[in-house]
């Protein structure tokens, strides 16, 4: 009789193993699962975090006491800010804004940083203050190259794409192309007449 009712169970839990994987996946799948937008606010000193597609406020005050912040990077759960009056450049979760390193680049002071670009490992930083852009490795924060670009024109944001880094220079009102690998310059004035160019963002090919 006990071999009957278990040969009769198989067939059942055979087909109950799918189902109950598949609950079981479900029940791990974020129910607030959202694309998050981070806004720095530059009076304010903090940092905000929205629902990229309704807008909704998910913490107005993610990051606090934040010494002017400006550009913003994020890659998976790592938030990078620039706190240009400070001259440095923080490292915080991105989900709480628990702070990781509050100084994770130092010694930007005089440079006045402002713009910040993340391609895979590799920060890319604007140095106002010298119009150069310093490329940094975005685990250890070391110096891949301080002055990796140079001879700009009061560089301000960044955008990159692939190998290509593009700047904007507020002082002749232009946007370069530039070799993200090398530094190489691909076309200095890429873009010309625009009138204090402050930020600019590039969509990836899809």
């Amino acid at each position: 009789m006990k071999t009957s009712m278990t040969s009769n169970l198989r067939p059942l839990l055979c087909a109950f193993y799918p189902f109950l994987i598949a609950f079981a996946a479900l029940c791990a799948v974020p129910r607030s699962a959202h694309a998050q937008l981070y806004v720095s606010q530059l009076i304010r000193g903090i940092v905000s975090e929205y629902n990229a597609t309704t807008g909704d406020v998910i913490n107005a005050k993610l990051i606090t006491k934040l010494n002017r912040p400006f550009g913003l990077a994020v890659k998976g759960n790592r938030l990078f800010v620039v706190n240009e009056a400070a001259g440095i450049v923080g490292k915080y979760d991105a989900t709480t804004g628990a702070v990781i390193s509050a100084s994770f680049i130092m010694k930007l002071f005089s440079f006045l940083p402002t713009g910040l670009a993340l391609s895979g490992n590799t920060l890319f930083v604007v140095n106002r203050a010298n119009d150069t852009i310093g490329k940094y490795n975005a685990t250890t924060a070391e110096a891949i190259n301080a002055n990796f670009i140079t001879e700009l024109d009061a560089p301000f944001a960044l955008a990159v794409q692939d190998h290509t880094l593009f700047v904007t220079n507020v002082g002749n009102g232009t946007v370069g192309k530039y070799d993200a690998s090398t530094g190489d310059v691909i076309d200095a004035k890429f873009i010309t007449g625009l009138d204090a160019p402050v930020g600019i963002a590039v969509e990836s090919p899809k």
